[in-house]
């Protein structure tokens, strides 16, 4: 057996360390992944809110004091625990990916929350409403109680509060607002092209009717989440394309 040279027992050690330390940074980036750097939650009778940023829990009741908690987060499959366990009084927050609406404004948000706080349960909705809109391209369905979905109507939200889509004829474009109190679209602008027929009346309709939204829904349909845009008269209806 030839001996090892030097040069040759260094390169190995350094791709061991290497190797090692690459593994060791993998495990603390999922670790990391797994602790959200804020997550926030509300629920009413009694009203209360909840938020959790950098380690520290936020809980503020109607008609008492602000408790402010150092917490930690444990992951498992589709919830998230937050609970102080190591101070008094005990805190503990269980937050699931799940379809939750606020009882007072009908509100959707993307987590259902379960608050435990001295003894005392609460329950509530978490998250924000604006991520069940967005990375979807939604196909139009029904417009004025009529079915449209051959069409080609779209819809799609970004993070940055902008509307677009193709209106039947035209790509259209816009601003979208979300508030505690519903969903409003607005500042609508299109191209300029022209189509012959119904294409010109129904896309006119629908450009007016995303400026009459009010506040929108989502329902399981097929194991497809259907979304509903309130009008005050027949809702737009549309599913992921």
């Amino acid at each position: 057996m030839q001996p090892v040279t030097p040069w040759l027992l260094a390169l190995a050690v350094t791709g061991l360390v290497a190797c090692t330390s690459s593994q060791t940074a993998t495990r603390e980036s999922d670790s990391h992944s797994l602790t959200p750097e804020r997550l926030s939650a509300q629920g009413n009778e009694p009203f209360w809110h909840l938020q959790v940023e950098n380690g520290e829990a936020t809980l503020q009741r109607l008609g008492k004091d602000t408790v402010q908690l150092p917490v930690q987060h444990t992951r498992q499959d589709s919830s998230t625990r937050v609970a102080s366990e190591t101070v008094e009084p005990l805190l503990e927050a269980r937050f699931t990916t799940a379809l939750c609406h606020d009882t007072m404004t009908g509100m959707p948000y993307p987590q259902h929350v379960s608050l435990r706080f001295q003894d005392r349960q609460y329950q509530g909705c978490g998250g924000d409403p604006a991520q069940l809109l967005q990375g979807v391209e939604w196909q139009v369905q029904q417009l004025g109680g009529q079915p449209v979905q051959d069409l080609g109507l779209t819809l799609q939200f970004t993070p940055e509060g902008r509307v677009s889509g193709h209106s039947g004829c035209n790509r259209f474009f816009g601003q979208y607002q979300l508030t505690g109190e519903g969903l409003t679209i607005g500042s609508l602008g299109s191209t300029k092209m022209a189509c012959p027929g119904d294409p010109m009346t129904v896309e006119a309709h629908f450009l007016e009717q995303l400026q009459q939204v009010t506040l929108f829904d989502l329902k399981t349909d097929n194991n497809l989440q259907k979304l509903r845009l309130n009008t005050g008269g027949h809702p737009i209806t549309a599913l992921p394309r």
